[in-house]
């Protein structure tokens, strides 16, 4: 008799399922430090700090802090 076979029965599909959101966890991560990063600079931009200090501090470049 057949049984039905279920990939959340599998071994390898907990394994891939973690290592998914690992790499998702950590897609996040980074988008919320650019994020971070981002809004800041724009902070510092309106008070009129100077973009070469804004790309030292945030590691932004000149060219992304310019269309902020």
């Amino acid at each position: 008799m057949l049984s039905t076979l279920r990939y959340e029965d599998l071994p390898s599909y907990e394994i891939g399922l973690e290592k998914g959101m690992e790499r998702g966890m950590e897609t996040g991560i980074k988008k919320g430090i650019q994020e971070g990063k981002v809004k800041i600079a724009k902070t510092m931009k309106q008070e009129g700090i100077e973009i070469d200090l804004i790309a030292r501090i945030t590691g932004l470049s000149i060219q992304v802090i310019k269309t902020l």
